[in-house]
This record gives C-alpha cells, structure tokens and sequence, in this order.
C-alpha cells in the first residue's frame, strides 16, 4: 500500500465530510470499480497497524482532510472508524 493512496482516500473521498457519508460515496465508487474495494480496504487495514505501530505517515494522511489527529493511534483509530463504515456502506449497496 502507499501512502499517497491513504492520503487520496483522505483527501478526495472523507475531506469536509463526516466519515459515514465519505463510506458510503466510497461504497457507491467500489461498486462501479471492484478493484477499488479491495484497494480502499487494503489501504486503510494497512493504515491501521501502522497507525498502531507508530508511523506517521497515517497522521499527514488523515490530515489530509477536515479531520485532524496528532498521534498515529489517533489516526489508526480513524482509520479504523472509517474501515468500519465502508464495510457497512457497501453491505448496504450490495
């Protein structure tokens, strides 16, 4: 995984919006694109053990968007939070 996919996901898809409307817009985009279901959640697993494990890669990228952590955890938490949703979204699409 890359970072800058971290950082687009942050930045193009959750940016001012609450997590719950950024999963569901990345759901709906999943389901014209299989390929980016599995990226989007391969991207944000991977965000959060690094996250976890301290890399603060997880923090600019979260911060890419209206949201803002100071900490890795607090940006693996985030990205956990919208890992959630986005199985939720797309089980709602399905």
């Amino acid at each position: 995984m890359s970072h800058t996919e971290l950082e687009q996901i942050f930045a193009a898809s959750v940016n001012q919006s609450t997590l719950e409307d950024a999963a569901d817009e990345m759901a709906a985009n999943a389901l014209c694109d299989p390929e980016l279901k599995a990226e989007y959640t391969q991207a944000l697993e991977a965000a959060v053990e690094a996250g976890n494990h301290g890399e603060q890669y997880v923090v600019t990228a979260v911060n890419k968007s209206g949201y803002q952590v100071t900490t890795p955890q607090d940006g693996a938490l985030l990205c956990s939070e919208l890992l959630m949703a986005f199985k939720k979204a797309c089980a709602s699409h399905a």
